[in-house]
């Protein structure tokens, strides 16, 4: 009966243990194929920020709150 029960552990411990196992691999695989796809997302999404941020800035009222700001640090830093 003991027996029993440490066979039905064993089995069980490797099926998952063996699951595991291919699902790591798998995820490292769809990483490297997919790898090339996000990497051109995430090049748009910081042309994209960056188009958003020159846009933002190019603002008069932007450009005042700027100047205020780095006035108040040139103030603090003496």
């Amino acid at each position: 009966m003991i027996m029993d029960g440490l066979q039905l552990t064993i089995v069980g411990v490797g099926t998952v243990f063996s699951f595991l196992i291919i699902l790591v691999l798998l995820l490292k695989l769809m990483s490297k194929i997919l790898r090339p796809y996000t990497e051109k997302e995430y090049a748009k999404y910081l042309a994209d920020q960056e188009r958003a941020t020159l846009s933002k800035t190019s603002s008069s009222e932007d450009s005042a709150v700027v100047a205020a700001i780095a006035a108040a640090i040139e103030m603090h830093k003496k």
